[in-house]
């Protein structure tokens, strides 16, 4: 899967079709399932879907990058406030964007398929982008608002 760093797993490699045919039940606890190359899943002991994701930061074009930490800063709140985050870890990609790898617990019945999943992982990520630019615009407003009374 990508570049995301799951050597204490044993990734199983299953065709994407097939696994998409799954359902949660039919994954090995704790056993690591390659959806997508920024996407995999597995099944733990409590049955919840723990999706690794990774993820690149790129700000909008128009933005200022000294404010990149404050795109950062939004985007871990915002997954913090919407998801059960079990771990995340930053590096950086090889053009310097940020790049955050990302553990999700999600839950879901047991009999659920793995494309729901899938789905469901895309519209959260797709969700997690939306809400990440509301937090950072209301973030760089407070930041200008701050140095403007500096001056």
């Amino acid at each position: 899967m990508g570049s995301l760093d799951l050597e204490m797993y044993f990734e199983h490699l299953v065709l994407a079709n097939e696994l998409n045919a799954w359902r949660l039940h039919d994954l090995e606890e704790f056993k690591l399932y390659t959806c997508a190359d920024d996407l995999a899943i597995q099944r733990d002991l409590a049955h919840n879907a723990v999706l690794y994701m990774d993820e690149r930061l790129l700000m909008p074009e128009q933005e200022d990058l000294t404010l990149l930490p404050l795109y950062e800063q939004a985007y871990l709140e915002t997954l913090e406030k919407h998801c059960q985050v079990l771990a995340h870890y930053k590096t950086t990609a090889d053009d310097g964007t940020p790049f955050y790898q990302v553990s999700i617990a999600l839950a879901v019945s047991e009999t659920e398929s793995i494309a729901n999943i899938v789905d469901e992982a895309a519209a959260l990520r797709h969700f997690i982008r939306t809400e990440m630019l509301y937090t950072f615009r209301r973030a760089k407003i407070r930041h200008n608002n701050s140095t403007k009374k500096l001056c």
